[in-house]
């Protein structure tokens, strides 16, 4: 799909009235998202201080937060009705033109390095150690080590043989019910 299909489905996700984080292929990799304005006021799950602790974290435990609880600086872009996202995320990505191939996309990678493992050690001071907080963990830092590639094939090795956990199928079920 070319990516404007690809945004559209990503800005109907962003404008639900939940947010997921997403693994190694998820929201940390979106050029931009256009969502509700945040509230003035953070729950203490957001108070990790950096938006990039709170997605990991969030990717760990296996929740979402309400959009209006994003972290400040996970999403590039806030709109006030669903209905002005497109319009929104068009601006943004024609005001931030793409400088590296598709195939690298704006997510984690050896050059953010230092910004990410500083927020894996926060998300995993906050996430009970669990199998699948680990393999969450273990994305990241191959990210930060060997680039989107080797997290991405890291990812589907480590969280493709945890899905058909008990754990893993209740949190689909928590995510799905909304």
């Amino acid at each position: 799909p070319s990516i404007a299909a690809r945004w559209r489905a990503g800005a109907r996700g962003a404008t639900a009235s939940r947010a997921m984080a997403g693994g190694a292929g998820g929201r940390l990799a979106c050029p931009a998202i256009a969502a509700p304005p945040p509230r003035a006021s953070r729950s203490p799950a957001v108070a990790l201080g950096s938006a990039a602790a709170t997605a990991i974290a969030a990717t760990a435990r296996g929740t979402t937060f309400p959009i209006l609880e994003a972290p400040s600086g996970l999403l590039d872009v806030s709109v006030n009705a669903p209905a002005d996202a497109l319009a929104a995320a068009r601006t943004w990505l024609l005001a931030h033109p793409r400088t590296h191939p598709l195939a690298q996309p704006r997510a984690i990678a050896p050059s953010d390095a230092a910004r990410f493992r500083a927020a894996l050690v926060q998300a995993r001071e906050s996430v009970v150690a669990s199998d699948a907080a680990s393999a969450v963990f273990d994305c990241i830092e191959q990210g930060c080590s060997s680039g989107w590639t080797a997290a991405l094939a890291l990812e589907r090795a480590r969280l493709i043989a945890l899905r058909h956990t008990p754990f893993a199928r209740e949190k689909l079920e928590q995510f799905l019910r909304g």
